[in-house]
């Protein structure tokens, strides 16, 4: 059990933590990020993420990959995982998201991040740089895409956009079909 400091908000912090390689990444109120050991509960850092506080809730979980975290935190961002340091940050526009959180794809036969941003687009990023490969429109603004091979599920914030899937390569991601059903 860890105990730490935060501040109030009217709304819950509830990303799902994620664990990779026997340490604990978290994402909670007032944009802080930190990093725990998995076996001891001990804090290996912590990092006040970019941004304004305003009483806000932040909901996406961490993907780690070839030693980064990236998180949507207000827009998309990669931290160092050993040290917490912030490596790159996305176009606050254009990379904007609070509820979603980034998947691992491997493609080409290399680690990339897939992530919605922007409240209609899913894009992909290189998770060293976050130099962006494609953007495509999904309108999956509040869901985490769900990745399987080279497909890709979306699910639309509103009912008109539906259910998609798509078929992922290192240049685009391209529409299979839509089920716009209840």
């Amino acid at each position: 059990k860890r105990e730490l400091k935060s501040v109030y908000t009217r709304f819950l912090q509830s990303g799902t933590p994620t664990v990779v390689d026997g340490r604990i990444y978290v994402l909670g109120a007032a944009r802080m990020a930190r990093c725990f050991d998995a076996k001891t509960g001990e804090v290996v850092w912590e990092q006040r993420l970019p941004g304004e506080f305003t009483d806000e809730f932040m909901m996406s979980s961490f993907a780690v990959v070839d030693g980064v975290a990236v998180v949507l935190c207000g827009h998309l961002m990669g931290l160092e995982a050993a040290t917490g340091k912030l490596l790159w940050e996305g176009d606050v526009q254009k990379t904007r998201g609070t509820h979603s959180s980034p998947t691992l794809w491997t493609g080409g036969g290399r680690p990339l991040v897939i992530a919605n941003a922007g409240g209609e687009d899913t894009i992909c990023v290189d998770p060293r740089t976050g130099a962006e490969l494609w953007r495509v429109k999904t309108s999956g603004g509040q869901s985490t895409p769900v990745i399987v091979g080279n497909r890709m599920i979306t699910l639309a914030n509103q009912r008109r956009g539906g259910l998609r899937a798509f078929e992922l390569s290192l240049t685009e991601a391209k529409l299979l079909w839509t089920y716009q059903r209840v």
